[in-house]
Formats: structure tokens, C-alpha cells, sequence
């Protein structure tokens, strides 16, 4: 049995119907199974009402949607060099999606201790989900947020020592953030309980074993990590349905190592 611990940051979880949290229930229980990997819950809906533990995982809600909030629940991880895995469907965390705070607090939780490089202990990875809308007119909202939206993405990518995408527009975009650390798997948010046999999850769970606790440290050489694995789990598109947006309140916000700034 393995000693690794995954911690999974999503959106919502059960008893609330949403696919992200679904893809990560379902693949925790693989990992758990095929290869002893624990995993643990920060679930970032602060009106859930549900219970502490689910199929045996340990599940915390975050209080409020800040900075802080997140920081303390990954600061305070009792677990030995824990791998953190951030499932980002950015309208699951806010409801423009641009969740700014998240993105504060992961980074703040990155910089305090180690940083994000290289040589960095901490490890962390993010699944991206179809995130941006194809396409909008200059006059809409959506337009504009399409920047800020973009902006997060590329920083979570850079981040992270993993990021893994079902999307074919999504890879070539990080692949021109970063390339060298993306792994190409079917990643669908169209999930729910009673359908979950629609991926082969003992599959999935052997590559994201391999990719988590074993590759950690990609090969800027070898941008396409498993195409064996690509054709082996090939799937249809990813779709989001976005989750239950839960209330946000203004919090105060803890000081940050280093301010970082919106782009050009």
C-alpha cells in the first residue's frame, strides 16, 4: 500500500449534484483502490450542507470564499509532502468566473514555503476543465472577462508542476504558456451519480498515478507525455455544467508574499 496522500480542491461535492466534484470522487476511489493512494476534500462551497466524510475520504468546506480561507485548509495539512490537486472550473468558484481569490491563496500557500519551482516540495497540479466560452461579441460582458479569465489560467498553468486537460483548444493554450508539462486525458464535468461507469476509471487512475507521484518533474523535451494513453482513453469532448453558485462575502484578506498584477 502506498503512503501518498492526494488533497482535491473542488467546487462542490456531494450531496450536491455537480461533475467536477464527481470526476474527483470517482477518481479518488480509483487511485484508493488500484493503487492505496488516500485522498482528502476541500470543498469550496460554503453553503454546503452535507456530511464530513463520503466513501471513507475525509471532506473539509471552506467557510468563506477568500484568500485565507484556503491558505489556512492547505497550511494546516497534517499529511506528509501531500500532492494537491486543484480540479479548476473557474464559474464552480466564482460566479463571473475569474476566482481571484483562489488563485491569491494557492499561490500565497506556494511562495511561503518553497515556492513553485523546480525544486520546489510543493506539489501541486491542476485538472482544467473547458473553462472559456468559444467565442463573444466586443459588446458583451463575456468578452472582457475572456482577459482576466485567460490571465488565471496561464498563472495556475505555470504553477502547477502537472496540468492535465481533455480539451484540444485548451492544450494548445498552455502548451503556449508552458509547454513540456501537460498530460492529455479525458476529463468530463457531465457526470453524475449512477453514470460514473462512463470512463474506464482503473485506466485514468494509472495514469494519474504515474503523472502525480512519479513524473512530477516533466521533461521540457517531451511535451507530449502519453500518447498511448490518449488513444487507450480517448473520449467525447468535456462539457461544464456549471455547479450551485454559493454566496461570496467580502473578507479580509491576509498579506501576500508578493503582489501580482493584472496584464497588460
Amino acid at each position: 500500500m502506498s503512503d501518498h496522500t492526494l488533497i482535491h480542491i473542488v467546487p462542490a461535492l456531494r450531496p450536491q449534484a455537480d461533475g467536477a466534484g464527481e470526476y474527483a470522487l470517482n477518481l479518488a476511489l480509483a487511485l484508493r483502490q488500484s493503487h492505496g493512494i488516500q485522498s482528502r476534500f476541500l470543498v469550496c462551497d460554503p453553503e454546503r450542507d452535507g456530511p464530513g466524510r463520503i466513501e471513507d475520504f475525509v471532506v473539509q468546506r471552506l467557510r468563506v470564499r477568500s484568500e485565507a480561507c484556503i491558505w489556512s485548509l492547505l497550511a494546516s495539512a497534517k499529511e506528509q509532502s501531500p500532492v494537491v490537486l486543484l480540479h479548476y472550473c473557474a464559474y464552480g468558484y466564482h460566479k463571473q468566473g475569474v476566482p481571484l481569490w483562489l488563485y491569491q491563496g494557492i499561490n500565497s500557500w506556494l511562495v511561503e514555503n518553497g515556492g513553485f519551482g523546480t525544486g520546489s516540495d510543493r506539489k501541486f497540479c491542476t485538472v482544467f476543465y473547458e473553462v472559456m466560452a468559444p467565442s463573444a461579441k466586443p459588446w458583451k460582458k463575456e468578452f472582457c472577462l475572456r482577459i482576466p479569465q485567460k490571465w488565471l489560467i496561464s498563472e495556475i498553468h505555470r504553477r502547477s508542476k502537472l496540468s492535465v486537460t481533455g480539451n484540444a483548444p485548451m492544450q494548445s493554450f498552455l502548451d503556449g504558456v508552458e509547454p513540456g508539462k501537460i498530460l492529455r486525458l479525458p476529463v468530463l464535468t457531465n457526470l453524475s451519480v449512477g453514470n460514473e461507469h462512463s470512463l474506464d476509471w482503473k485506466a485514468l487512475a494509472r495514469q494519474y498515478q504515474a503523472a502525480l507521484f512519479r513524473e512530477l518533474s516533466c521533461s521540457k523535451t517531451n511535451p507530449n507525455l502519453n500518447s498511448a494513453a490518449v488513444e487507450e482513453l480517448k473520449g467525447p469532448p468535456p462539457t461544464y455544467a456549471p455547479a450551485r453558485q454559493a454566496k461570496e462575502h467580502r473578507t479580509g484578506i491576509r498579506p501576500r508574499p508578493a503582489r501580482v498584477g493584472w496584464p497588460d
